[in-house]
């Protein structure tokens, strides 16, 4: 992570002297701490001693937090800021808003005011809501003061990325159409339409929803060629890509993960959020194996760092540019670990929805944050029209009833441009006797016999280096001592009641022996693990006398 190098520079500079990391959720807090020793920056989960203040030894330089635990830490937050120059990095930074009923953003203007630098970070950086975000700057409009926008210090993009070379992948939208019926049942008749077809915002809705059914073939058929374009890329070189599905619902996720199995005949991993921590377990087994496919609703679509993820299928009915762009950010991260393989081009299979459509050739443009002051009733007809991308009632409160879906892939959208398949078709025809372009994406041969002039370069096979294996992090390495410190008390007991040692009773025991280690050498409750590591060498001592039959352990062992 690049604002890790930040931190990294700062602390080796010394224009700090902590590092705090605030994210959304619990998931990427653990890969945060994961992540940040790569870099040699120990970082901790945020904990509270018996003073309520933050409770932290020197074995780490910093912590990671979430966005709700802020809010329930302010005070103690705001002390540990004012006290260590301190660098905090927000991640997904536009999860807050500045309105003082977005508790979020109120709680981290309170608690992160003393911080010397703040680091911003957001793929997507702008609120649906309109809502300003903390600490980012706004500059107004000359021509519209009703205007404001958004000055980042640096900006990224996609297109920057593609340019720089090796950083991200191009991206190839698999657009699928069909026919697709359903039934109103206030009205009591049937629906037929296409994603050609010009309907009103509800029927708009039952369309994708029909469309993304799990139970139907139309999912089914787009499922299938996901697959077969997975084990295509797998063919070709990436060893170990892997695919993802966002569903509308855990119930849809779980049938997708049920067809996949009996497409592949591999279970692949569900992550959605009944599971509770589990599921971050989960795409973690997900990104450091080698499954194919991995089914979540929205658990993958935002900061997950997953590389090998080469295919993707959108089978939601969120229809946000916010969400669109975070999902479609999963699958284009290049990994270095293939930089043999002559393409590393990303395959996303989307509906025809004409919302999704737009999204989907926008993906490349750059997005400038307006802020804009709208009157009520504007602001109630955004929030409706929002409202239409998620589960939608008639207005006189009539349900309706998915009758059947079925369709096929019917475009290729890459590069702002739209390939019907015969075009792509009569493309690969065209080259398929030229050497080295055989592999390449049927949209990238028919790109270049619009444009004219493309060359190919021949396939090389890549290798599979797995990465070299780090040391767990300080936060692990602790978890790990203290339970071997237990282990070890316990052993030492049982071993004293053999040799007729005689020790307090029950849990005083162990209470006994722990004291014992304290005024022997001064111990601590903020035990750093170096500490840990001097009391289990003094256990092994403790526990290698007392095999030995000498009682005289007992004169340490009392106060």
């Amino acid at each position: 992570m690049a604002s890790l190098s930040v931190a990294h520079s700062l602390l080796r500079s010394g224009t700090v002297q902590r590092v705090v990391v605030v994210c959304p959720s619990d998931h990427l807090r653990t890969q945060w701490l994961f992540e940040a020793p790569k870099v040699g920056i120990p970082l901790d989960k945020k904990t509270l001693g018996h003073s309520g203040a933050i409770a932290q030894t020197s074995d780490y330089v910093g912590l990671v937090t979430t966005y709700a635990e802020v809010l329930y830490n302010i005070e103690p937050l705001r002390v540990y800021t004012s006290r260590y120059k301190t660098l905090v990095i927000f991640d997904e930074i536009h999860h807050c808003g500045e309105h003082e009923t977005l508790q979020w953003g109120v709680a981290i203007n309170d608690a992160f005011g003393p911080a010397v630098r703040r680091l911003l970070l957001s793929g997507t950086p702008f609120r649906s809501d309109n809502n300003k975000i903390p600490f980012v700057k706004y500059k107004q409009d000359p021509a519209n003061p009703k205007v404001s926008r958004s000055e980042a210090d640096h900006s990224y993009g996609y297109g920057d990325a593609l340019r720089d070379g090796e950083v991200v992948r191009h991206i190839i939208f698999s657009g699928w159409d069909g026919e697709f019926a359903w039934s109103d049942s206030f009205w009591g008749e049937e629906r037929k339409a296409s994603f050609q077809s010009i309907l009103n915002r509800i029927d708009s809705s039952r369309r994708l929803k029909t469309a993304i059914d799990a139970d139907e073939s139309f999912m089914q058929n787009m499922l299938t060629s996901a697959v077969e374009k997975l084990e295509e890329v797998r063919r070709d070189g990436h060893k170990n890509a892997g695919g993802l599905v966002l569903a509308e619902s855990q119930d849809a996720a779980k049938k997708i993960a049920k067809y996949l199995e009996e497409l592949t005949g591999e279970k692949p991993i569900l992550a959605v959020s009944d599971m509770g921590d589990a599921a971050s377990e989960e795409i973690k087994k997900f990104r450091d194996g080698t499954q194919k496919w991995i089914v979540a609703v929205k658990m993958v679509s935002e900061g997950v760092d997953i590389k090998r993820l080469r295919v993707g299928v959108y089978a939601t009915n969120v229809k946000t540019d916010t969400f669109f762009r975070q999902v479609i950010g999963r699958v284009i991260r290049w990994d270095s670990q293939w930089n043999d393989l002559y393409d590393q081009t990303a395959y996303f299979y989307i509906p025809e929805d004409p919302t999704l459509l737009r999204l989907a050739k926008a993906i490349k443009e750059e997005l400038d944050h307006f802020i804009e002051e709208r009157e009520e009733a504007e602001r109630k007809d955004k929030s409706t029209e929002a409202g239409a991308t998620q589960p939608m009632q008639t207005a006189m409160g009539g349900e309706y009833e998915v009758l059947y879906s079925d369709g096929d892939e019917k475009h290729h959208h890459t590069s702002g441009e739209t390939f019907p398949m015969d075009e792509m078709e009569a493309a690969r025809r065209r080259f398929q006797n030229i050497p080295g372009f055989e592999k390449m994406p049927g949209a990238t041969l028919a790109l270049a016999l619009r444009e004219l002039g493309l060359t190919g370069q021949p396939q090389t096979t890549a290798v599979f280096t797995p990465d070299v294996i780090q040391p767990p992090p300080a936060f692990v390495q602790k978890k790990t001592l203290q339970q071997t410190v237990n282990k070890k008390v316990g052993t030492l007991v049982f071993l004293c009641k053999e040799k007729g040692i005689v020790l307090p009773a029950g849990s005083k025991a162990f209470q006994a022996i722990h004291s014992a280690w304290g005024r022997a050498r001064n111990y601590s409750s903020e035990s750093t693990n170096s500490d840990l590591d001097d009391k289990l060498n003094w256990l092994d001592d403790l526990i290698k006398r007392v095999i030995k039959g000498d009682k005289s352990v007992i004169s340490e062992l009392r106060p």
